[in-house]
């Protein structure tokens, strides 16, 4: 199996041997633009242009939570799949922000790009995430500290 997030703003699951959509999640109002998934806990993190992250359960196909905080549509986001407690978004608003989904909490708000940020990678055992941005650079961040390690 695998996911898909896109334009016609459903999350799926496709069977690849078939090429067949076996499942189709609604919830988003406009575009997914970024996915972050585990099959092993079954749950999967999608970035919208609706300025919303959503929470799903891959094994009910359901919304469980929806995450209000970004100002404009979000380009990245990643899921800490270990605790399932955390989570990172990055927006056209120039925003990476940390999230606490116990609460759907923003506890870090970090604005170093000039420009939309449109990617990003983390490495949750170490709590660092490097962000892509339109403004040409890329930044690697200390999650605990909310500060840019190097720019």
């Amino acid at each position: 199996r695998v996911l898909s997030g896109s334009f016609d703003k459903d999350l799926r699951i496709w069977d690849l041997v078939s090429g067949k959509t076996l499942q189709v999640l609604k919830g988003h109002e406009l575009p997914i633009n970024a996915l972050s998934a585990d099959w092993k806990t079954g749950r999967a993190l999608t970035g919208s242009t609706d300025k919303t992250l959503r929470l799903w359960d891959l094994a009910t196909c359901q919304c469980i939570q929806t995450v209000e905080g970004h100002t404009g549509p979000v380009w990245g986001v990643s899921l800490d799949s270990e605790k399932m407690h955390h989570a990172l978004s990055g927006s056209c608003d120039r925003h990476v922000m940390l999230w606490d989904l116990r609460g759907s909490v923003c506890v870090k708000a970090m604005l170093q790009h000039s420009r939309p940020v449109t990617a990003l990678e983390v490495d949750w055992a170490t709590w660092q995430a490097m962000s892509c941005s339109v403004d040409r650079s890329i930044i690697l961040w200390d999650l605990e500290m909310g500060e840019p390690i190097t720019k």
